[in-house]
């Protein structure tokens, strides 16, 4: 990635575009709140990661799992 500013987007398995503070169902099994979607590179250097993907209660979950273990929004915090 050029520049570290540019950003990915990263979406759930019904489309709905990922964002901070959302309630999620992981693989079906297990809920969670995305506190940081690593969605620049900025953001993965900040993070010492490699790829881009969803940090959950400090567990990163990266965006290439997303095909095959599907995250689903159950709630978003409107403000």
């Amino acid at each position: 990635m050029s520049n570290s500013k540019e950003r990915v987007v990263i979406r759930y398995s019904d489309g709905t575009e990922a964002q901070v503070g959302d309630t999620v169902l992981i693989d079906e099994k297990q809920r969670g709140v995305v506190r940081e979607v690593v969605d620049t590179a900025e953001k993965m250097q900040t993070w010492a990661l490699d790829e881009f993907g969803l940090m959950f209660d400090g567990v990163f979950y990266p965006e290439r799992f997303l095909h095959e273990y599907p995250v689903e929004l159950v709630s978003r915090v409107v403000a």
